[in-house]
């Protein structure tokens, strides 16, 4: 049986995909800027200026750091791990600002060249915005590193105007500097922590979410199961519709578990169960209910099935096919065979959920269910393990092979009814492949 994924696995899962995300949307921005700067604001500065000061160096590096920027968004999308790669991103932009940083102080950015860099240098501000943005990467550690590398790039600023160029050291311009710093870091830092809240809710949904399903999925076909979490099916009350009941049962199961412990008994109705179950859902049944050794399916219900019938017949002629197959099994360990008998019978029943807020079932109620439930009684009375009624076998009267019987009295009702013994199909539809129900 499949386990339900833990939260803890989920949230991996939804942390790396999100890592990989931010660190596209990242890319994305630092592929934006270079361009920017390399194919706009170079020319511009050429035009201007002509090719003074750090020009060269200026390209060659932006040109460089491009193409690095281009290989990291292609690892991205490889299954190179993220987390890495979010560090050679961090020390690749706070190289290439520090770098920018001394060779400007060196060559001069434009014929100005004796501005101080701390209050006109670009690189500067790029550094911060490129702190405030690693708060997407979701990494503490990561925040932390490019908050120090953030740090380093000022004091790169502050040591090249106060020992290169000898300005004056201006401590309002230290303190504004040092408060965008832990600024842009603190605002990554709550970044970080808010989204791992928000991944950690998530992951709680889809947990529940799976969990539901996995639930789901014991009592109707997955396709069903993906249909009905489409809908609200959570309202109390219920819908008048036309549908196929099944109700089947283990003849002498009664006195045949007397005398078997109770390990062997759960056992071999798990067994039992696992075919008969994974037969409903091949041709999308729905299990309403265990009765004991008997169960009682719907087809039609939740989701609308205009051939009803026909599923409900062939499911009940696999579940033959699967039990003699059980009974092969038991007769090579000496055991002896199980005999069944199955009940279908086609009318209207109020479809919904029956009880309160507190507690629900789902469940199919009314004459219809009574009739189908009297008419698998009667397959012990006839000796045969498949009874249908007249409207089921009015429906797909031209696919089976049947044996009338008239006029069956059936308790609580005044009119005698015509059943018929299924003998065989003339045609079939292949059934879906199912997981096993039971595990």
């Amino acid at each position: 049986m499949a386990t339900t994924p833990q939260p803890e696995n989920i949230v991996e899962v939804l942390t790396e995909r999100e890592i990989r995300a931010a660190e596209k949307r990242i890319g994305l921005v630092r592929i934006t800027l270079l361009a920017i700067a390399l194919f706009v604001l170079m020319p511009v500065r050429i035009a201007t200026y002509g090719f003074e000061g750090s020009i060269w160096f200026d390209v060659t590096a932006l040109s460089l750091v491009l193409v690095g920027a281009l290989v990291l968004a292609w690892l991205i999308r490889t299954p190179f791990p993220a987390r890495p790669l979010g560090y050679v991103a961090i020390v690749l932009d706070f190289a290439l600002m520090a770098s920018f940083l001394y060779a400007h102080s060196i060559w001069g950015f434009d014929s100005e060249s004796n501005k101080t860099l701390a209050r006109s240098d670009m690189s500067l501000i790029f550094a911060f915005v490129l702190n405030g943005l690693n708060g997407l990467r979701l990494s503490t550690r990561q925040a932390i590193v490019s908050g120090l590398c953030c740090l380093a790039v000022v004091a790169e600023v502050m040591w090249i105007d106060t020992a290169i160029h000898h300005e004056a050291f201006l401590v309002p311009i230290l303190v504004l500097l040092l408060m965008l710093v832990l600024g842009t870091t603190g605002g990554s830092l709550l970044m970080v922590a808010k989204t791992r809240e928000l991944i950690g809710e998530a992951a709680s949904m889809q947990t529940e979410a799976l969990r539901v399903r996995g639930v789901l999925s014991r009592y109707v076909s997955q396709q069903v199961a993906d249909t009905i979490l489409q809908e609200d099916l959570t309202r109390v009350g219920g819908k008048r519709r036309r549908v196929t009941l099944l109700f089947s049962d283990i003849r002498g199961f009664t006195s045949m578990s007397e005398q078997m412990p109770p390990e062997h008994v759960v056992s071999l109705l798990n067994a039992y169960f696992s075919r008969m179950v994974g037969a409903l859902f091949s041709y999308e049944g729905t299990l309403d209910k265990y009765i004991g050794d008997g169960m009682m399916a719907v087809f039609g219900a939740p989701v609308p099935q205009e051939d009803h019938a026909w599923r409900a017949v062939q499911a009940a002629f696999r579940m033959r096919q699967e039990l003699d197959a059980l009974n092969r099994e038991r007769a090579a360990t000496g055991e002896a065979p199980l005999r069944i008998g199955i009940g279908i019978h086609t009318g209207e029943a109020v479809i919904g959920n029956i009880g309160t807020d507190q507690r629900l079932d789902y469940t199919a109620i009314g004459d219809a269910v009574n009739t189908a439930s009297r008419i698998e009684s009667l397959t012990k009375d006839h000796g045969v393990d498949i009874l249908l009624s007249a409207e089921t076998y009015l429906e797909i009267k031209d696919r089976v092979i049947v044996r009338p019987v008239r006029d069956v009295a059936i308790r609580g009702k005044t009119d005698q009814l015509d059943l018929f013994i299924l003998e065989g199909l003339k045609h079939t539809v292949p059934a879906a492949e199912v997981p096993d129900p039971i595990g």
